[in-house]
């Protein structure tokens, strides 16, 4: 996920656009690539995307913004509702009435669907069954930027577009190798948040959730989050490497401050959209929220200001919060 400030722009889903582009456009290929040839792979692609757009929108402060994000564009139920729309307004040129209408619906229904999915393979948070209020879909077991499963889908989508337009069985080899680079990146999170249960019980540490996410760029290196009632730990393990000990670091995190702004809609959306690894701390005289999924300890990627710490209960506009 990006570094830089939220508001300022979408970094990560900027550069993850190419693996939404790319698996857009296989699985469109794979299935109408017969029929529509490179107009597949276009149409693929750009309904990859299509989801991502509601970073256009507005919600009216930094919170909502973070949090609203992968909301009901990402959702399962709007999607496969405006796929036949989409299908139908395909079939009003005659580019698209060479190939039956149930196939291509299927091509539309599948590029759009596989965005929000992958997107869930993130630490981010998706809302994929929006508008039910369940805690976003964070499965954690792929970085948001990961060369090894954008790759394959894009030597075998250069393939098509420049040497074999109708071949469609490249566009499925590139969905396969994909796939189980996914398959792999859930097995050893699996096998590392083994590890880690054993380590806290052999360590005899408290706990009441633990997430394991990747590290940048791999899916062998991994970041582990322990939350207890008053503290939170770090630590980092390695999916090959499941002997000796593991370092907990132990942090404040704060999380009974919740209890005296009970109405303030920013912290307990916040609280919501991270599923409780989140901490509270005092900074400027400002009360600030970071999720602790992405980055680590003194460097969260996405921190936010939302209570003046002199006056908890005064209105106070949710803001990025200021660096450290």
């Amino acid at each position: 996920m990006s570094q830089r400030r939220y508001n300022k722009n979408h970094k990560g889903d900027i550069l993850d656009s190419v693996s939404q582009v790319v698996l857009g456009a296989a699985c469109c290929h794979a299935v109408a690539g017969r029929q529509l040839g490179r107009k597949a792979l276009v149409l693929g692609a750009a309904l990859g995307t299509l989801p991502d757009l509601d970073v256009l929108i507005k919600y009216g402060n930094a919170v909502a913004n973070f949090t609203y994000h992968r909301g009901f564009s990402h959702s399962l139920l709007v999607l496969t509702l405006i796929s036949p729309v989409i299908m139908l307004l395909l079939r009003r040129f005659s580019a698209f009435r060479v190939i039956s209408q149930s196939r291509l619906l299927l091509a539309v229904f599948l590029a759009l669907i596989t965005h929000p999915i992958l997107d869930s393979f993130t630490v981010y948070g998706t809302q994929l069954f929006w508008p039910l209020p369940k805690v976003p879909e964070s499965w954690a077991s792929i970085f948001i930027i990961d060369p090894l499963y954008t790759v394959p889908l894009l030597i075998t989508g250069l393939w098509v577009l420049f040497k074999k337009p109708k071949l469609a069985k490249l566009s499925v080899i590139g969905l396969i190798i994909s796939s189980g680079y996914l398959t792999w990146s859930m097995y050893a999170k699996v096998t590392v948040e083994r590890y880690v249960h054993q380590e806290l019980k052999r360590q005899n540490i408290p706990y009441q959730q633990v997430k394991v996410t990747p590290e940048r760029y791999n899916t062998l290196f991994w970041r582990v989050i322990v939350m207890d009632e008053q503290y939170y730990y770090e630590s980092r393990a390695n999916a090959l490497r499941r002997a000796g000990p593991l370092s907990f670091n132990a942090y404040t995190h704060n999380k009974h401050w919740l209890q005296n702004i009970p109405n303030n809609w920013a912290a307990n959306r916040l609280a919501w959209f991270t599923g409780g690894f989140y901490k509270l701390s005092d900074r400027q005289n400002m009360l600030v929220v970071s999720d602790l999924r992405m980055g680590s300890e003194g460097f969260s990627i996405f921190e936010f200001a939302v209570a003046d710490m002199n006056n908890l209960h005064e209105p106070f506009w949710p803001r990025n919060a200021p660096r450290r």
